[in-house]
């Protein structure tokens, strides 16, 4: 019963302070640590007892005892990730990072899972001024892939919880060292993944200004042309895409229609022609390639094609076409129909 007792009072301690734990009173800590203390005499091979007493130590800044302890706990079990975790915190906690991310990582490899993992592996790289590494943890751990729909890019949840967190780590690497221009592009990246576009506007665009040319990473440019892609500025998420591929960024096949490299037998050059002439409202020119898109595309057509064509019906007062296209819109995604609202709101 009081192994349980203890086990909910370090959960409380995890949930309550989190990183905040310098501001836990230390006579909370050491009453923990004396109890578990006491169980260890009367069982010392119980592996938690020694990772428990372990995380106490390390709130208390007490480097050498929480080592002593998180290596008693490995030694009886070697094949749990939380216990390498926490000794890569450990390491962490007191700025040894080279060690903090030998553990962090071997917990990684057990166990891909934890959000937390990837957060201290990408501060720790950072410290360490290694970028391409930070910037590998913050894709693995923030979303599974990226995927287009329409002309707009949406992103796959993913396993880190504040992007903030992640966007500061990388502000920060760039402030101590401002040589470091990939910490400018980190956080602009974080927030792309985290489809907040305005800030990740704000550090892309900042990166690719003031970055050497030769060492701007293409898909800076790729993710600024997405973003004024969604922000219908067609002429501007053109010349990024472009600057994108350029540069050796492999486009998917729509964006390369996007820019030009493909003929008019490609569905989505019309597709993109249809839109631009539908954005400039020349809403004819604009049903004849956004209908030649829907017929070439078939089944794969994009939903806001129809909601295009239903919005050119509606102009023309042609409600009956425009509700045969709504609908459709809708079967395939039923928020495609936002753009109708945001169409709608615009006006």
């Amino acid at each position: 019963m009081r192994i349980i007792l203890i086990m909910c009072f370090v959960l409380f301690i995890h949930h309550t302070y989190g990183q905040e734990y310098n501001y836990i009173d230390d006579s909370l800590l050491n009453f923990a640590i004396e109890k578990y203390s006491n169980l260890i005499e009367k069982d010392s091979t119980y592996d938690s007892l020694y990772y428990n007493r372990a995380f106490m130590y390390r709130l208390k800044n007490d480097t050498v005892k929480a080592i002593n302890d998180i290596n008693k706990a490995i030694e009886l079990s070697k094949n749990k990730a939380g216990f390498y975790y926490e000794k890569g915190l450990i390491y962490w906690n007191f700025g040894d990072y080279d060690s903090s991310i030998v553990y962090l990582e071997k917990s990684f490899n057990m166990d891909s899972l934890n959000s937390e993992t990837y957060l201290y592996l990408i501060d720790s790289y950072v410290h360490l001024k290694n970028y391409d590494k930070a910037l590998n943890y913050l894709k693995k751990g923030m979303y599974s892939g990226m995927y287009r729909r329409g002309y707009t890019i949406t992103v796959t949840p993913g396993l880190l919880p504040d992007i903030y967190i992640i966007a500061n780590i990388f502000e920060r690497g760039y402030k101590t060292d401002t040589t470091q221009f990939k910490g400018l592009f980190g956080a602009g990246l974080a927030f792309f993944l985290k489809k907040e576009m305005d800030s990740s506007q704000y550090y892309l665009e900042k990166y690719v200004q003031i970055s050497p040319d030769d060492s701007i990473i293409p898909e800076a440019y790729f993710m600024l042309g997405a973003i004024y892609l969604e922000n219908d500025n067609l002429v501007v998420a053109k010349k990024y895409i472009k600057k994108a591929y350029e540069k050796g960024y492999e486009l998917p096949e729509e964006f390369e229609a996007f820019i030009g490299l493909l003929d008019e037998n490609n569905p989505y050059t019309n597709y993109w022609k249809g839109l631009d002439f539908f954005t400039r409202e020349e809403y004819d020119s604009a049903a004849l390639y956004i209908q030649k898109y829907v017929e070439l595309s078939g089944d794969s057509a994009y939903a806001v094609a129809y909601v295009m064509l239903g919005l050119i019906s509606g102009e023309k007062s042609d409600s009956k076409a425009a509700k045969k296209y709504f609908k459709k819109a809708k079967e395939i995604d039923p928020e495609s129909l936002n753009v109708l609202i945001e169409h709608l709101f615009d006006e």
